[in-house]
């Protein structure tokens, strides 16, 4: 499940507003990557000479290495994002323990500042876990299905509606 409240965290907001149009530039990459490998594939179907067809392959290719090299950018913006609120937090949670102001409910300091900090730290990380894939693709879900529907619609309006339909069925 993806919490909303993810976006009041600091720099949330313009890290989604990146991850969004990282998703955006990956989704035109794939639709423009599916044309042009289509386009080659029917051309030889029908006969087309292979060679007049590399201008298409390399359109492929370079939108394949476009992808890839979006894909490394989004992974380091979320990765960025997510140590550092992360590492917030375990400072936050760390000062509370150590201060003595982190207290079990009948009122004692707890199991030890060992076993409360070994905690903290395997807390952070799993939020850091949470925060490097939820967010990334709350905003891929959001960006990259509409797009594509776009797409969709502009070249076939059937199967457009067929994929809209079914793209319940997906989530």
């Amino acid at each position: 499940m993806f919490d909303s409240s993810v976006f009041k965290l600091p720099g949330a907001g313009r890290t989604a507003v990146l991850l969004a149009f990282l998703s955006l530039a990956s989704a035109l990459t794939a639709v423009i990557q599916a044309w042009a490998i289509c386009t080659v594939l029917v051309g030889l179907w029908h006969g087309e000479d292979a060679g007049g067809m590399t201008g298409l392959l390399a359109i492929f290719a370079a939108c394949f290495a476009g992808s890839r090299a979006l894909e490394a950018i989004r992974d380091w913006v979320l990765k960025r994002f997510a140590a550092a609120r992360a590492g917030e937090l375990r400072r936050q949670a760390l000062e509370r323990l150590l201060a003595g102001r982190a207290l079990d409910e009948d009122g004692s300091a707890g199991t030890g500042s060992a076993a409360g900090t070994a905690l903290v730290i395997e807390g952070a990380e799993q939020v850091e876990a949470y925060l490097t894939l939820a967010l990334g693709k709350a905003i891929d879900l959001a960006v990259i299905p509409v797009v594509l529907l776009v797409a969709l619609f502009t070249l076939d309006p059937v199967s457009a509606v067929i994929a809209l339909m079914a793209f319940a069925f997906i989530i």
